[in-house]
């Protein structure tokens, strides 16, 4: 007669498989790879951003974090750059440099293999990126909740490359500068002066009385043609948000309404496409 066969362990249920607890969270990973870095501080990724805050040098470079065996033309300028700066250069894996990045700038996009604990962004006042009447054009961007930051970050790189002086968030229920704007801006926005205020419609009151004309976009038929506009002039262009457009407050302070012209079957443009269109028109010299 056989013996009966040998029973093993019981197999471990599901719910009592012990986590592995060598290897650290990616909280914990980011904690060690930012200790020492002096409060308050943000962290950039991607390569354009990093460069252009080291480029602009509003901001502190506390430590940059290069993944190994990125070598290329543009990380050599931005190792260059950051040595220059004074900045603490680590280099560390792709896994960690990508922890950083989900960690502290909140955001499952790649880095591009490179990461940079900053200062905080610094805003401008509202006078500051007015400036003084008599210059050549002043042109200022005005955002009425815009939400989305990476609308915040296209719009923002539109204004900078065409030249505006600068640009007005509203504090609240808005999107403001963050490490996710400044990636959409591809960096731009750390050259641009932007100004944050708690009531919009009172700052563009302060705008006018500094000689601005305040300009808002939006779709209504009964606003007038953007090609037919004179728009040579001091101005704010103020842009909404899209779906809700302007707040009335903030569109009863426009001394004009514009609206772009839609030959297609799709009756509108999104936030950050209008934006760019409306700015390249109001820059067009009058004829």
């Amino acid at each position: 007669m056989k013996p009966p066969p040998r029973r093993g362990p019981p197999p471990r249920r599901r719910d009592d498989r012990r986590p592995h607890t060598d290897a650290p969270s990616r909280e914990e990973l980011t904690a060690r790879l930012l200790e020492g870095v002096p409060p308050p501080f943000e962290v950039l990724y991607g390569v354009n951003p990093v460069r252009e805050a080291l480029r602009a040098g509003r901001r502190k470079a506390r430590r940059l974090f290069v993944a190994r065996r990125e070598a290329g033309a543009e990380t050599q300028e931005i190792l260059k750059l950051a040595n220059e700066k004074g900045a603490d250069v680590r280099e560390i894996d792709r896994d960690s440099l990508d922890a950083i990045v989900a960690t502290a700038a909140r955001t499952e996009a790649g880095g591009q293999g490179i990461a940079m604990a900053v200062t905080p962004y610094r805003y401008y006042s509202l006078e500051e990126i007015a400036g003084t009447k008599g210059e050549t054009r002043r042109r200022l961007l005005a955002l009425d909740e815009i939400e989305d930051p990476h609308n915040l970050g296209a719009m923002a790189r539109t204004a900078e490359a065409a030249g505006l002086r600068g640009m007005l968030l509203q504090e609240h229920r808005a999107a403001s500068v963050t490490p996710v704007a400044v990636k959409a801006s591809a960096g731009a926005v750390e050259h641009l002066r932007v100004a944050r205020e708690t009531n919009l419609a009172d700052a563009l009151e302060k705008l006018k009385a500094l000689g601005y004309w305040i300009v808002g976009l939006e779709s209504a038929p009964e606003a007038t043609d953007i090609y037919a506009a004179d728009l040579d002039m001091d101005l704010v262009l103020v842009i909404g948000a899209e779906g809700k457009g302007l707040r009335t407050r903030v569109r009863s302070v426009c001394d004009l309404a514009v609206r772009l012209p839609m030959g297609g079957q799709v009756g509108s443009l999104n936030a950050s496409a209008a934006c760019a269109a409306a700015i390249y028109q109001a820059l067009r010299p009058k004829r």
